[in-house]
Parts: C-alpha cells; structure tokens; sequence
C-alpha cells in the first residue's frame, strides 16, 4: 500500500503552527485538498443542489470557530454542510468523511463500509493513512502536512490533483 507525503497550503506560503491553531489549519487543509480531489462523474456530489456533506465520525476537534472556517467557503463550486455521526454506519450519505481518533477500533470497519464508493476519507490519527484512510494531517516540525494512501484513494473511484500529488512523496 503506496502512502504520499507533503505539504500544502492554498496561499503558497508553509503553514507554521505557532502563528494560528493547529486545527485551524487542518479545517483550511480540508478545504484546500478537497478542491484537489475529483469524484468520479457517476457519483452525486453534492447532487440535486444539496451541500457538499462533511460528516464529521467520533470525537471532534473541530470547534465552532473551525467550523465557521469549514462553512465559509465553498469546495467543487458546492456549499458545505457539517454532519457530526453517532455511528459509523451514518457516513454513507457523507461526501467528505473526517474520522476521529476516537474511532481507531472500528477503522477496518469503517472503511470496509466506505471502499468502493466516492467518499473522501480524512484524519489526523497516527498510523491511519496507512490503515486506509486516504488523506491523513500530522503535525512535524511545527508544519501541518498529509500522507495521501493512493490504493484507498484509487479503490473510491477518486482522483487526487497532480498538484498535490508532486508535493509529496511514496512511502511503502
């Protein structure tokens, strides 16, 4: 299983944690990778002019102050729509899917229920992208970065932008 690493930011500048909050930068980190990302033309994104759904699995470090930067700006042309799930099994109609830490004892079957469909899968969980989700956040060196696990990512029918993809590098 090949896992991708790097560094993005939308303003072209590394993002450093001592100026803003960590998870503030992560939401903007979500934002910005999504844009990166292309459903497959099948899939109903944000379909019948609904939001873009972010369900957010386990406990959540994201705050009304993230929330309000995930909810101001549009991905794909789409407004955002934040879903906080009880269950696992509530992620099936998500979009986007951020999974807590929380969830690491039910990870296989969390993505056993996600495989195969276009359903963007993220984390900041050590060892997850290696796991299977398909965009991970870390914090090194005082900078937000992302492992990317290409064989999750493929197996959805998604598409990572090849501006992201020559940012990281292969892991195996």
């Amino acid at each position: 299983m090949a896992v991708a690493v790097g560094v993005l930011t939308a303003s072209g500048a590394n993002a450093q944690l001592p100026q803003q909050p960590e998870y503030l930068i992560k939401a903007r980190y979500l934002l910005a990778l999504a844009d990166y990302v292309t459903w497959p033309s099948g899939s109903d994104l944000g379909g019948n002019g609904r939001a873009l759904v972010l369900g957010i699995l386990g406990t959540s470090p994201f705050d009304a102050q993230r929330n309000e930067v995930l909810t101001s700006r549009e991905v794909k042309g789409k407004r955002l729509a934040i879903r906080y799930l009880k269950s696992y099994r509530d992620c099936e109609n998500c979009d986007i899917l951020f999974i807590g830490e929380s969830e690491a004892g039910h990870l296989p079957d969390i993505l056993r229920l996600v495989r195969s469909r276009p359903i963007l899968t993220i984390s900041d969980t050590p060892d997850f992208g290696r796991r299977g989700v398909m965009i991970n956040l870390f914090q090194e060196e005082a900078r937000v970065r992302f492992e990317i696990n290409l064989a999750s990512v493929r197996a959805s029918g998604l598409e990572v932008g090849s501006r992201v993809l020559k940012l990281a590098r292969m892991i195996e």
